[in-house]
Formats: C-alpha cells, structure tokens, sequence
C-alpha cells in the first residue's frame, strides 16, 4: 500500500481514518519484528520493540488509544483519533540515524526528544522505505559511535575529536604531506 492511499481526495490535506488503518495493517505485516501478535495488541501494549517506522507508528497509535480515555478501543476508533490530530502533528517524536565505528549506518525512529522532530508525514512516508535514511535528512544532523572510558556512545560530527577521520574538519596529514 502506497502513502498516496491514505488520503479520501487528491489534495493529500487530510488522511482518511479507514485507509490509516489499512496501512498500519499493510505495513505492520510485512515489519520484521512484527507480526507475532496482533496490531490490536501491539497497539494496546504500545512498546515499540525495534526502533522502525512502523514500531513508531503502533507507539502514536498507543497514545491515541490513551487520548481516548477508558475502555476498549478498537485499532479503527485509534485511526480516526490519530487521523483527526493531522499530518503535521509532532510531539517528542522522531528520527535519527546512526553510524558505528566501521560505518554501518541505521536508521531509527522513536518516541524521544533525543531526535530531529519529525511530523506523522513523515513517519507514514518512511514506512515504504525503511531502514533506508530520509531524503529530506542532512548529514550534520547524523550521530556518530564513539568509545570513551565509560563505554560507547553517540556524538554529531562536529563533536567528535579533531584527530578523527569522520570530523568535517579532519584532514589527513599523511595526505598533506603527499600533495606537498
């Protein structure tokens, strides 16, 4: 199902609550870690388990079940809630993507503020292409693994020390001395 889908006119100004819910249908059938219960009960539960769009999804999905109130919400009556919130609805939700040591790279979605912000667009735009890094990302906004003494952890590029090749400012003095 294609994210042209979920909108009931031509203008893609508002998304059409029964097709949000056949994507999340679509998409959540054919996500890795999914598929082991049912999308009611991932909803429900709402703990995304890997860091993927649809994860992030079943995650907004959850909170709109939450804004609902009390009692037993079905996945459609969550749609129309999440439908209604609009497709430029963001609240601590977002991406990042993430590159280790040997320059493998990832791409993760979650409910954080630890994030670049993004709207529900393009959460529902990424589930077509997960794991694939956003067109619309720039690469200063990118985390990159480091090891300190207390372990690993991520830092942007401008943070990472002056002697290390991923640094935009690095330059190879081996390189220097060639071109010399």
């Amino acid at each position: 199902m294609k994210y042209e889908q979920l909108f009931s006119d031509n203008t893609q100004s508002s998304i059409d609550a029964k097709q949000l819910e056949a994507y999340a249908r679509y998409w959540y059938a054919r996500a890795s870690d999914c598929g082991l219960i049912p999308i009611e009960e991932a909803v429900a539960q709402y703990g995304p388990g890997e860091c993927t769009a649809v994860n992030l999804l079943l995650a907004l999905l959850g909170s709109a079940r939450e804004e609902l109130g009390k009692g037993q919400h079905t996945l459609a009556a969550c749609c129309e809630e999440l439908a209604s919130w609009g497709l430029r609805y963001e609240n601590y939700f977002g991406c990042q993507v993430l590159e280790s040591h040997d320059g493998h790279r990832t791409v993760e979605w979650s409910l954080s503020d630890d994030t670049v912000w993004v709207s529900l667009q393009e959460v529902l735009q990424a589930m077509q292409s997960e794991g694939e890094i956003p067109e619309w990302w720039d690469e200063d906004m990118t985390n990159y693994e480091i090891f300190t003494h207390s372990g690993y952890r991520y830092v942007l590029a401008h943070d990472l020390s002056s002697d290390d090749p991923r640094h935009p400012d690095y330059e190879d003095e081996q390189q220097d001395e060639f071109i010399a």
